[in-house]
């Protein structure tokens, strides 16, 4: 559960994002419930690397109300998630309608050509 203090910075956030990190988390709730998006399409928007878009969410404090469990390879792996761990980004994951098998959801789900259109 957030506290007050960090709800109030969430919606700073998503008012006026400072950061690299700020725009993820504004990309983040682009992704629509039941979709996914992978890592190498947040590094492509941002013209960074995968790796630095998993350390961004891996210090996201807001989960799950900054959707980083949304985010997974571009092989449809789920990859890591910090707060609960890889179980509970599967949890989550099912609980949206995203089907996870073997620890991999199916390419239907993705949302990465969607989200690059909507930013062009």
């Amino acid at each position: 559960m957030l506290k007050e203090n960090e709800i109030e910075t969430a919606i700073r956030i998503l008012r006026e994002p400072r950061t690299r990190m700020d725009i993820v988390y504004l990309l983040l709730l682009l992704i629509p419930i039941g979709k996914v998006v992978s890592y190498s399409t947040l590094a492509h928007i941002l013209k960074t690397t995968p790796r630095v878009i998993a350390r961004y969410l891996a210090m996201n404090k807001y989960a799950p109300l900054i959707p980083c469990h949304r985010v997974v390879t571009k092989r449809g792996e789920l990859g890591g998630y910090t707060p609960g761990g890889r179980e509970m980004k599967r949890r989550l994951l099912r609980l949206e309608g995203v089907e996870v098998q073997q620890d991999r959801v199916p390419t239907h789900v993705y949302f990465d050509c969607q989200l690059k259109q909507l930013l062009t």
